[in-house]
């Protein structure tokens, strides 16, 4: 391989991993940070609640992740294990995986049970931006 060359596989690995970090994808809540990130959030969020062991859970991942990057600055995407988080799922009242949540102001605005299609979500979250502060969806 050419020097030139090498140097332009260095530079786009380089641009690859600061780019992953620039859009690190959902917010992984924790017991530590559920209050602070979530509750307190300013800005409307949609908590995906699911399990390692779930696959529907699974199959939904790659949809959130995209979700996080198409709402970017408009909705916080958060994605919570409910094995290490038994606290916020009692708190939250979750009784399946997946279980989709959309909150403002600290309150639960809607949820979602069960896999979502990419379309159906985004037409729930766009409901859901568009309510607006005072309004549910």
């Amino acid at each position: 391989m050419r020097k030139s060359a090498k140097i332009g596989v260095w530079l786009l690995a380089a641009f690859v991993a600061g780019t992953a970090r620039l859009f690190a994808g959902p917010l992984q809540v924790t017991p530590d940070n559920f209050k602070a990130k979530l509750l307190k959030s300013k800005a409307p969020v949609l908590l995906d609640v699911g399990a390692t062991w779930c696959v529907p859970c699974r199959q939904m991942a790659p949809i959130i992740e995209k979700m996080s990057g198409l709402y970017s600055g408009k909705l916080l995407v958060a994605e919570m294990d409910a094995d290490k988080n038994p606290g916020a799922v009692e708190q939250l009242n979750v009784q399946a995986f997946p279980t989709l949540i959309f909150l403002r102001g600290g309150k639960v605005v809607k949820t979602l049970l069960g896999f979502q299609r990419e379309k159906d979500l985004r037409r729930e979250i766009d409901l859901f931006l568009k309510a607006g502060p005072d309004q549910g969806s």
